[in-house]
């Protein structure tokens, strides 16, 4: 399962149709875009662009939720990364 809980195939051939799509080329016959190098190239270097949005995200993420988290327990950090109370 990729993101979502979406199948990476399905998130695969989505990427596909996008491009496809912003070429003009959504009705051309499967058989006769296979192997385009050219668009095999295109649908990897969007891909690994769509997972590294999706890692930096999370990661993103993970730090609110964290600092959120801190809050609520009435900690802060000091400069050099040393957690602290509020009230010390």
């Amino acid at each position: 399962m990729g993101s979502h809980g979406i199948p990476i195939q399905t998130q695969f051939h989505s990427l596909e149709s996008k491009i496809l799509h912003e070429r003009g080329e959504v009705g051309v016959l499967r058989s006769r875009r296979d192997g385009t190098k050219e668009l095999e190239e295109e649908i990897k270097k969007r891909w690994e662009e769509y997972q590294s949005t999706l890692q930096h995200m999370n990661i993103y993420l993970q730090y609110r939720m964290n600092k959120s988290l801190q809050e609520r327990q009435g900690l802060h950090t000091q400069a050099g990364g040393v957690q602290c109370r509020a009230d010390e």
